[in-house]
């Protein structure tokens, strides 16, 4: 089964679905009712309501439609025990003619009979061409153009499916039309969906894209943003330590002005070191220098002397050199 066939199962049977539907709110309209005798002559008989498949029929002078019975011999099988979709059952079909009768294919017609709810299994005819081609050559020459073909099964008509009816005869041409025309609308309306569609989602993508790629800019400019003021807030952190550090230090003017004041005069400095609030001094001492110790101890400036290294004496003189390290008490 090809992928057209397919596609037109699908649509004959929403077709199935929906026809019946509009049909009741399109109302009646007339049809001519044309039957075959089996030996050949067509019968005007009146005017066929639409919907009526019951061969009810009504009076009138004006058509809208020609509804043709075929009242002759036919063949009728049972192609399946259940309702199949048109394509399959015209492969079962001619599958079953070509081996249950002596017919060959090009001879006969094979019609399936049409899919109702209340059959559940799947049947075809099987009709001699020379039967019924010079009828509907003969009803296609009149207006209106046939638009139904049933065929008297016993007691009832079957009206013939419209797909089987596009390879009967020419006569039903403008039903392959019309629905061509259909199908051509509906993948045009699906053509069109999928290309809005496209189209949208194209955009959105675009717009996402776009969003993505200024919240990612937005995010780099805040990253930014933060780490100036991260430095911005360190450079203020150490700006004030400076100046809280400068507040509380003792400027060092004084802290040589209170060395010259309290070291005695025999004692002199080689070197001065000040980190933060401590003090290291280095010099020599020409009587004792654990004397200085008592000295500075007594300032209200230092506190805390102690030696850092031991007290060395220098060789041939009297004096020693000393390294004393002492705290330096904020203002």
């Amino acid at each position: 089964m090809s992928f057209s066939g397919e596609i037109k199962d699908l649509f004959s049977w929403w077709g199935a679905e929906i026809i019946p539907l509009l049909n009741i709110f399109s109302g009646v309209s007339k049809r001519a009712l044309v039957l075959n005798s089996p030996q050949g002559h067509q019968l005007w008989v009146g005017f066929l309501a639409v919907g009526n498949d019951d061969g009810s029929l009504t009076q009138g002078n004006r058509p809208s439609a020609v509804d043709t019975i075929f009242n002759g011999p036919h063949l009728k099988f049972q192609a399946a025990t259940m309702r199949l979709p048109f394509c399959r059952l015209m492969e079962i079909a001619r599958a079953t003619v070509g081996e249950k009768t002596p017919f060959a294919l090009t001879d006969v017609y094979v019609l399936p009979a049409p899919d109702r709810k209340s059959d559940r299994q799947s049947s075809f005819y099987v009709i001699k061409r020379e039967r019924v081609d010079l009828q509907l050559a003969e009803i296609t020459a009149r207006r209106p153009r046939i638009d139904r073909w049933g065929l008297r099964d016993g007691d009832q008509v079957i009206w013939l499916p419209s797909r089987a009816l596009e390879i009967l005869h020419p006569a039903f041409h403008h039903i392959r039309h019309w629905r061509n025309g259909l199908l051509a609308a509906f993948a045009i309306l699906i053509f069109a969906g999928g290309a809005t569609y496209a189209h949208l989602f194209s955009n959105y993508s675009a717009a996402q894209q776009e969003l993505a790629t200024l919240v990612e800019a937005r995010r780099t400019e805040a990253l930014q943003v933060r780490k100036l003021l991260d430095r911005q807030q360190k450079s203020i952190a150490a700006i004030e330590s400076a100046r809280k550090g400068k507040a509380q230090s003792v400027p060092v003017v004084r802290v040589w002005e209170e060395l010259t004041r309290i070291l005695p005069d025999d004692a002199w400095l080689m070197d001065i070191s000040i980190d933060g609030d401590m003090l290291t001094i280095t010099g020599f001492a020409a009587e004792s220098a654990a004397a200085l110790i008592a000295t500075l101890d007594a300032s209200e400036l230092f506190s805390a002397p102690n030696f850092t290294s031991p007290v060395v004496r220098i060789p041939g003189q009297s004096g020693e050199r000393f390294e004393i390290r002492l705290r330096v008490q904020p203002a």
